[in-house]
Formats: structure tokens, sequence, C-alpha cells
């Protein structure tokens, strides 16, 4: 019995006709590749920007998994105490990235950091 023998039925590369548009975001950076190819489209001027904390994501993520929260509910409220804010003026000493908090200030696990700091 003879080796079966295999071959190419279509072409290994298939030049597609037109140009590649595409709207890319005005913030951060965003670029599209093809294996083969290279880089088809980019954002213009790219700057680096820092990504979200993973520390951060991994927290909120456990936070609600442990406390789901409903639609209107705002979660567990915590008392800031006089160490939670030294801790985070030590944090902020040493150019960590935090959110401020004062001694006697409640926080829910809904609320949304308002201190410009926190991105810091």
């Amino acid at each position: 019995m003879p080796q079966p023998v295999a071959s190419l039925t279509i072409p290994e590369s298939q030049t597609i006709p037109g140009t590649l548009n595409l709207s890319l975001p005005a913030q951060g950076q965003t670029a599209v590749m093809a294996s083969g190819i290279g880089v088809m489209a980019s954002t213009p001027n790219e700057t680096p920007v820092p990504i979200a904390s993973v520390t951060k994501l991994m927290t909120a993520y456990l936070v609600l998994k442990h406390y789901p929260l409903q639609v209107g509910q705002s979660g567990p409220a915590l008392t800031m105490t006089p160490t939670d804010q030294m801790i985070y003026q030590t944090d902020y000493s040493s150019g960590d990235s935090v959110m401020e908090v004062q001694a006697g200030e409640k926080l829910t696990e809904r609320q949304y950091p308002q201190s410009s700091s926190f991105f810091s």
C-alpha cells in the first residue's frame, strides 16, 4: 500500500483588499497585531500609564465573594481607627498607592473612594 501524501489545498497566505480602520481609545494604549504581519494599528503618541493594582483587584474580588452586595445595599461599615490612619500616613510617605483615611471615618463596602490620593 503506498504512503499517503498530504498537500495544501489553500495558499499559505491570503491578502484581503481594503484598509483597516479602527476607532481606538483616546486614553491608554491599544495595538492590533497579526501573526506574520506585525502591528496593524496602534494608538498614536503612546504613553505608558499605570495599570490597576492586582492586589487591590483581588482584595475587592474576595470581599465581594465573601460579602456579596445586592442592589441598594451598602454592606458592612468599618470605622477607621488611629492605627488605620497611621498606616495610611506611613504608606503614603513610602510612595505607595493609597486612599486617605481619617480616624473615626466610616467606610462601607460599596463606597467609591472620593480621595484623589487613592490613585497616587
